[in-house]
């Protein structure tokens, strides 16, 4: 939840955020450049739902509000009720997801629920690990695969990235602010890779556009923002998962010499080579004969480009 401060009057207008995890860090950075009297923030995610129409009733006193896209299952708090409630002062942007650079990774569904820790990386599995592991392979054989890159061979990686960039187009529609330009153009840079830490947390680079783009599009062409410092981003406090050296190659992108996994804070911020992570993955859904239990729940389009 957020705490709302005294409205003050001021020729800089006030602003609310209505984000996911990403909210702190794009707080912090438009609160930081000091063109607006004030700046809160709100997890629309973890608003309960009978609090929803409370929280939607306070952004009366917000004179700009910055959100995420949510949709309907959100009630009061989702985009459409809120351009209806507040005509004029909401500008939007897509969820910043984004899996063409890690192809394989993914939301797995175990009893009807997402699965969390005791996974590796908390609530983020390798689909394509978890499908050999579905198709019998032995643990040696998949970890050799995976860290060698031959099993991503199996999967259209290419493919992967221009479903995810037309998806992501097509959610772009109708908003204040796009992410696939950017994302276009650091490919074309080779540094596509520096700019997500999963395929829903960004780094500090993609929030300084957003931040920057939207200050222009409410404020004028000619409103700056500082750019936000790694060290005060918050989502650094979680999981990191690089480009696998293969997918990088696929992608005509430049190879990481050292890729390196690091596990969620909450789970002890190990960082981890490729090859522990598929060893610790195998494990995991080995475990108990359970790997037959899982299904991958997200993105909807990964298990029909594995071969």
């Amino acid at each position: 939840m957020f705490f709302w401060r005294k409205k003050q009057p001021a020729s800089r207008p006030s602003l609310i955020v209505l984000a996911n995890c990403v909210h702190v860090s794009l707080a912090l950075v438009l609160r930081k450049s000091g063109l607006f009297s004030t700046v809160d923030s709100l997890e629309v995610y973890s608003v309960p739902e009978g609090n929803r129409q409370r929280e939607a009733e306070k952004l009366a006193a917000a004179d700009l509000i910055l959100t995420i896209e949510h949709g309907e299952a959100f009630g009061p708090l989702s985009t459409a009720a809120l351009r209806q409630a507040y005509p004029g002062r909401i500008f939007s942007l897509p969820t910043p997801f984004f899996s063409g650079t890690v192809p394989d990774m993914a939301y797995l569904i175990r009893d009807g629920a997402i699965s969390r820790a005791p996974a590796v990386m908390g609530d983020y599995h390798s689909a394509l690990l978890l499908l050999e592991c579905q198709g019998g392979f032995s643990e040696a054989d998949i970890v050799d695969r995976y860290e060698s890159g031959e099993a991503f061979r199996r999967m259209d990686v290419k493919g992967i990235w221009d479903d995810n960039l037309r998806e992501l187009k097509s959610r772009e529609l109708g908003t204040s602010i796009g992410i696939s330009e950017y994302i276009e153009s650091r490919a074309a840079e080779g540094k596509i890779g520096e700019d997500f830490l999963s395929f829903n947390h960004p780094r500090e680079g993609l929030v300084n556009h957003i931040a920057r783009s939207f200050a222009r599009v409410a404020l004028g062409p000619k409103a700056e923002i500082p750019p936000l410092p790694a060290s005060e981003h918050n989502l650094y406090q979680d999981a990191l998962w690089p480009l696998h050296p293969v997918v990088s190659e696929i992608l005509g992108l430049p190879v990481p010499q050292t890729p390196v996994l690091k596990t969620p804070d909450r789970l002890g911020g190990e960082r981890l080579s490729i090859r522990e992570f598929a060893s610790r993955s195998c494990r995991f859904f080995n475990e108990g004969n359970a790997c037959s239990e899982f299904k991958i729940a997200t993105p909807s389009y990964l298990r029909n480009r594995i071969i």
